[in-house]
């Protein structure tokens, strides 16, 4: 199966590659022998194994919930300040 991906992981994995893609460059992505190998556009190719991928969801995940929660902070105030100029 090949294809431009759905994502490009970030963090360890991707090693900054995707912070130097301009927008029309974008990398060749296939799914072969139980992996994920991803071609940037320098060269680089990079293999992901499913233990990877899990791994960096499990990341995006975790981040998600810390985000989730700062956002529950800031509705909190934002009820707050509203309440407060009822009073």
């Amino acid at each position: 199966m090949e294809g431009t991906g759905g994502i490009i992981m970030s963090g360890p994995f991707a090693e900054g590659n995707h912070r130097r893609l301009k927008m029309a460059e974008k990398p060749k992505v296939e799914f072969k022998d139980g992996k994920k190998v991803v071609e940037f556009p320098n060269g680089v190719i990079k293999e992901y194994k499913k233990d990877d991928v899990e791994k960096h969801k499990s990341f995006l995940l975790r981040h998600k919930e810390r985000i989730d929660r700062q956002i529950g902070h800031v509705d909190e105030d934002l009820a707050a300040i509203e309440n407060s100029k009822k009073a």
